[in-house]
């Protein structure tokens, strides 16, 4: 048996590896899987009942996804990770893709965002109601280009990696 180490543009062998290695990294992609099931429950429920055209649903809704993504990337990660390294291809295709599909909705759902963050600080005119708004916007900003910017990167370097193998 090979362990595969994650090595400047690829993955490399590097002779045998113990077996609780790579128990260990069962365990890991089966905790990877399990956050990612939850994350995108919870998530998808974030979106219920729809209302689009509602201009405080959409902001609120948007940020409430961004802020819920930490354990849907972990578990992404954790799961792409764990099917590179045990050379799953099939595991770390459907990885990639799930990761490529991620980004996509999400530079949706941060150009919807993006389209109310005007009204919504229009609308907010108490001093401190606006700078509490202002916080939440800059926070949301980077969670809306800092995933979809990660999911990409990793669904494509994943593809590649499939790709050479």
């Amino acid at each position: 048996m090979s362990s595969s180490q994650l090595v400047g543009q690829g993955v490399r062998t590097s002779g045998p590896v113990r077996p609780e290695v790579m128990t260990a990294w069962g365990l890991l992609s089966a905790a990877g899987l399990a956050f990612t099931i939850v994350a995108l429950a919870d998530l998808t429920l974030t979106w219920l009942p729809m209302r689009f055209g509602d201009g405080n649903w959409e902001f609120d809704t948007v940020s409430a996804i961004l802020s819920g993504l930490p354990l849907l990337a972990v578990g992404m990660v954790l799961g792409y990770a764990a099917a590179l390294t045990r050379r799953r291809h099939a595991a770390a295709r459907a990885w990639s893709v799930l990761m490529l599909i991620a980004s996509v909705l999400l530079i949706a759902a941060f150009a919807l965002y993006l389209t109310e963050v005007p009204g919504a600080l229009a609308a907010a005119t108490a001093g401190r109601i606006h700078t509490e708004l202002m916080k939440a916007v800059i926070k949301t900003m980077f969670q809306g280009v800092t995933y979809p910017l990660l999911f990409l990167w990793l669904g494509l370097r994943g593809l590649s990696e499939a790709a050479h193998s």
